[in-house]
């Protein structure tokens, strides 16, 4: 699903280019005009995708992978760069799940947001849980390994899962990395996937 705008230019042999804006519902009517400000065209919201949880136990069933695509390495569930941003009620349980099927080795830390984003991750950062348990001194999950991680009553704020593994490069810089925001403004959790 197209989650914003898209101009499209169609180039007609030697005619120049005619626009056309596409949203999720198809091409906008001919009338909307390309030049100018004249009409302010506004990007679909963004569709949210339910998590799994138990509302009895208060529970977020949060399952992230490092998925094998040679195209797009270092991910968590084929986004990088914080693009996949999960909305979990503030004071609810986290059950987070990891699995690895990517080549490299991988881990998958919780953490305070406390920087403009993640780069490389020590043991002195606000560090909540780990997978494994100690991902931020070396540990790692390799191809076909997994692990899960329970944390209770998680606080209203922003938090990063990231992996803090760090060769070859250091997987954070290259965008390994998802926003976890836990806010009284949502009753159930929700994941979205922001545009690139």
């Amino acid at each position: 699903m197209i989650a914003g705008i898209v101009l499209i230019a169609v180039v007609i042999m030697g005619v120049g280019p005619t626009y056309q804006y596409l949203t999720s519902s198809g091409f906008l009517p001919a009338s909307v005009s390309s030049q100018g400000n004249t009409v302010e065209i506004q990007a679909p919201p963004l569709q949210q995708s339910p998590l799994p949880y138990s509302l009895q136990n208060r529970t977020a069933f949060i399952t992230l992978v490092a998925v094998a695509d040679p195209m797009l390495p270092y991910n968590f569930n084929d986004t990088r760069f914080g693009h996949l941003v999960i909305y979990v009620p503030a004071n609810w349980t986290i059950q987070l799940f990891f699995e690895n099927r990517e080549g490299f080795p991988h881990s998958a830390v919780l953490m305070n947001a406390n920087a403009p984003s993640p780069t490389i991750i020590e043991p002195s950062s606000s560090i909540i849980a780990q997978i494994p348990h100690d991902a931020v001194n070396g540990g790692f999950l390799l191809n076909g390994e997994s692990g899960s991680v329970t944390v209770h009553n998680l606080a209203a704020g922003k938090y990063w899962i990231v992996c803090a593994f760090n060769y070859p490069v250091p997987h954070a810089e290259e965008g390994m990395w998802v926003v976890l925001i836990v806010t009284s403004e949502v009753n159930t959790p929700y994941f979205v996937i922001l545009p690139d």
